[in-house]
Parts: structure tokens; C-alpha cells; sequence
């Protein structure tokens, strides 16, 4: 006897044909279910391939994930030491400086594009898919 909750085994699922959902559908369901294979594709860029930059056409990077992750995570952590520095200051020349600082690391930069507010914006896409 099995316990309450517990899956049955394995060897029940057997008899179940597959592709039968495809069968039944007419195959109209495929645009929504996920490969079995998955595609050789590098959307991490790993292999570091160029790559059209969204804001500036004419520009071509070749940053992986994990180089733009780096370097995000290095400014990130500036940035908080910096705001950090600021919170913790003693007295108001400190706290000048400190601020001073920290506006300089923030500045007035788009989140999107990395370039100052207002200057330029997404004109491009070419998605994996």
C-alpha cells in the first residue's frame, strides 16, 4: 500500500502514448510548448560574438552576460559604498563630500541605455528567436 500523496511508480506512466496532444490538436499546439532539444543557440554570448548595440547601430559589442554582469556588479557595489559613505557621515562637510560622491557615481544615466537621460534611446532589436 502505497502512502497518502505519494506518486505512483514509475512504470504507471508506461502505457501513456505519447504525442497524442499533437495528434488530437492537429499539431496547432506546438508554437506553445517547448523544444525537446534545445537549440544550439548563444544568447548568453559566451563565445563573445558581435553583437549590434540596441541604442547606437553602428556599434558592435562582443561583452558576454558574465562581462556585463561583472561590470555591473562592480559598479553596484562602488555605488553602495558610496551612498553607504554618505549615510554614515559624521558632519556636514563630511556629508557634502560623501553626497557629492555618490551623485557623481549615479549621475542622470538611463537605466535602458547607460547614456545620460534624454540622449538616446532603443531603436533596435534583433532577438534570438
Amino acid at each position: 500500500m502505497r502512502p497518502c500523496g505519494s506518486l505512483p511508480p514509475r512504470s504507471a506512466f508506461s502505457s501513456i502514448p505519447r504525442g497524442w496532444k499533437s495528434k488530437l490538436t492537429l499539431g496547432m499546439l506546438a508554437p506553445f510548448s517547448p523544444p525537446r532539444t534545445i537549440p544550439p543557440w548563444d544568447v548568453l554570448n559566451a563565445r563573445r560574438s558581435g553583437w549590434t548595440d540596441p541604442v547606437d547601430r553602428t556599434r558592435i559589442r562582443q561583452e558576454s552576460v558574465y562581462d556585463l554582469w561583472d561590470s555591473a556588479l562592480e559598479d553596484g557595489s562602488r555605488t553602495l559604498a558610496a551612498g553607504l559613505r554618505w549615510l554614515g557621515a559624521r558632519n556636514d562637510g563630511e556629508a557634502r563630500s560623501a553626497k557629492a560622491d555618490f551623485e557623481s557615481r549615479v549621475g542622470n544615466v538611463s537605466y535602458e541605455t547607460g547614456l545620460p537621460c534624454g540622449s538616446a534611446w532603443i531603436t533596435y532589436a534583433d532577438p534570438v528567436v
